[in-house]
């Protein structure tokens, strides 16, 4: 019959890797155990249908161990303790796919090879989308049980808020199978974060990288068994990027903070950050036996064991002038495994900064667009609501490159491992650009 279909449920790896399969589907067709050679990891179901002498597949999204499936009959063992409920979504998927087909059939209609191919996939999807979603945050928490240990305490955080986004997504009704996270589930989770998270697109950028490094986690253990999330873009927008002039870090630095001490010792802390280029957690980590001076170069340097996930690497990091003022004040009559700054929360640290900027006088409006979406974003505000630890490290990239400094040298200062990281940072405003063609250009 020309619309007639064959179908098949089949395991995507049912032997283990290296096993002669010929040999132990031989053993198996003799009654011979074949356990030995089965995959000890769970493994995808895929649906087979032949289609007008065409062989399209699709995977169901249903992991089982091999052992589990009866491979003659096509079904779960009952040795599985999920056996009845998956048999019924196999067989819902199979009458679903059917059904569909042979509804366009009565209408008159001869359904594509192609149209056949979406069928299959919504139907399998769909199905698998609702009994793989708990599967999803189960395998999330072990990924980070194994990674807790190794990773900073902020990427822990930062992978904290990716899971919370992605609990969200599927309360507001999307599917989320790890079988098809993909450029579908890419359109889907890009709308869901710029429509209902209202997300600007860097921040959506930082949720797909947590989810791509996760992915790559699930395919080296086996959880899956395809790199289509690969394809899914995870590239940050360029945008303007706030940094301090020379003047802004001289009016930081000379104003008379007499009247509130905590806030001097903040200030202190930020203007070494800014001269040295490191991040927040290396500095409130630098103790005062980490500064050391080298009698050949005569110069003053701090030994900084910059962390990177889960590796440490020593850097020496040279001390300007200022900088050294400012370990000479904090080092005095204190013992050397002491921290040169006094410990504090990020979040405090932060207020600190931007109450220090408003003293200080950085009081003009500055704009800033980015994109959630499609849509346009412009954000005003004073500058120095937009001011954090992390405008030091920008400014010390920033001033750095725009005298002159090699982007070598500054790399291995910050510990940044490609030129794009840095060019991030640089901010070539109007004024620098036509200083230096002007320079060349006369």
């Amino acid at each position: 019959m020309k619309y007639k279909m064959n179908y098949r449920f089949y395991l995507e790896k049912r032997f283990k890797k290296g096993t002669n399969t010929v040999e132990a589907k031989r053993l198996e067709k003799q009654g011979k155990p074949i356990g030995k050679y089965l995959n000890p990891n769970e493994t995808a179901i895929n649906i087979g249908i032949t289609y007008n002498e065409r062989y399209l597949k699709v995977g169901t999204g249903i992991r089982v161990l091999a052992k589990h499936f009866n491979v003659d009959k096509q079904r779960v063992l009952s040795s599985h303790p999920d056996c009845v409920e998956i048999n019924n979504k196999l067989e819902h998927i199979k009458s679903s796919i059917k059904n569909r087909h042979y509804s366009l059939v009565l209408k008159g209609k001869t359904p594509s090879i192609a149209t056949i191919k979406s069928i299959m996939e919504e139907e399998a999807k769909g199905i698998a989308a609702r009994l793989d979603t708990t599967d999803f945050f189960k395998i999330f928490d072990k990924y980070m049980e194994e990674k807790s240990k190794m990773i900073k305490h902020q990427t822990f955080k930062n992978y904290q808020t990716f899971r919370t986004c992605m609990v969200d997504f599927v309360k507001a009704g999307y599917k989320l199978n790890i079988d098809a996270i993909d450029e579908v589930f890419w359109n889907q989770f890009y709308t869901f974060c710029a429509e209902e998270k209202n997300y600007l697109n860097n921040t959506t950028a930082k949720q797909v990288r947590c989810l791509k490094t996760f992915c790559n986690w699930m395919y080296e253990k086996n959880y899956i068994d395809h790199q289509e999330y690969k394809k899914i873009p995870d590239r940050e927008e360029d945008g303007e990027i706030i940094y301090l002039t020379w003047d802004e870090i001289e009016a930081i630095k000379n104003y008379d903070f007499d009247f509130k001490p905590r806030l001097g010792v903040v200030r202190d802390q930020f203007i070494f950050q800014i001269h040295t280029g490191q991040r927040i957690g290396d500095i409130l980590k630098c103790k005062i036996s980490d500064i050391m001076f080298d009698a050949d170069t005569k110069q003053h340097y701090w030994k900084n064991y910059q962390e990177k996930g889960s590796r440490t690497k020593a850097t020496y990091i040279p001390l300007s002038e200022t900088a050294m003022q400012i370990v000479n004040k904090y080092a005095e009559d204190r013992p050397t495994d002491s921290y040169l700054f006094p410990s504090k929360s990020r979040q405090a640290i932060n207020g600190d900064i931007k109450e220090i900027c408003r003293y200080a006088g950085l009081d003009s409006e500055i704009t800033i667009t980015r994109y959630s979406g499609k849509k346009k974003v412009s954000i005003t505000k004073e500058k120095w609501e937009m001011i954090t630890s992390h405008i030091a490290r920008k400014t010390f990239i920033s001033q750095g490159l725009r005298n002159g400094i090699p982007k070598d040298i500054i790399m291995k200062i910050t510990g940044h491992k490609d030129e794009r990281s840095v060019r991030h940072y640089l901010n070539l405003d109007k004024e620098f650009i036509s200083k230096e063609a002007l320079r060349v250009w006369k």
